[in-house]
């Protein structure tokens, strides 16, 4: 079983394109509605690779996306989930990991673990609070 993939935004460097959001299994309805389609279609189309464009199911929450996309992994407790929460795939220097991928980032050379794990947090519309 692949992992799930949940997408939350985009990088302000991308603008308005969305091309790689086909890449995600769920997103939010925030990400949706910023979409430049004309710049994300001609991305597409000039890159041969329509697929990168489709738009997964979309939540009104981030809660609501993580969950589903938890959903999707099988029978493992939440609290066993192997979780990565990354700014953008342009800047994976710093990353936040759930308690259950601590061990792997323990054993990775190059890789350092700073800070103690913590739930994560929603705000009163059920969007993560970010650390970043």
């Amino acid at each position: 079983m692949r992992p799930s993939r949940a997408a939350r935004g985009r990088s302000p460097l991308a603008a308005s394109n969305a091309t790689a959001i086909g890449n995600a299994d769920f997103t939010t309805k925030r990400l949706v509605d910023k979409i430049d389609y004309r710049a994300t279609y001609m991305n597409a189309v000039t890159s041969s690779c329509p697929e990168a464009v489709r738009i997964p199911p979309y939540y009104d929450s981030d809660r609501e996306a993580i969950a589903t996309a938890l959903d999707t992994i099988g029978p493992v407790e939440s609290q066993k989930a192997r979780i990565v929460h990354i700014l953008d795939t342009l800047r994976l220097e710093e990353m936040y990991v759930s308690e259950a991928m601590l061990p792997d980032v323990e054993k990775k050379k190059g890789l350092s673990v700073n800070g103690t794990p913590g739930p994560m947090k929603f705000d009163g519309k059920g969007n993560l609070i970010s650390k970043f």
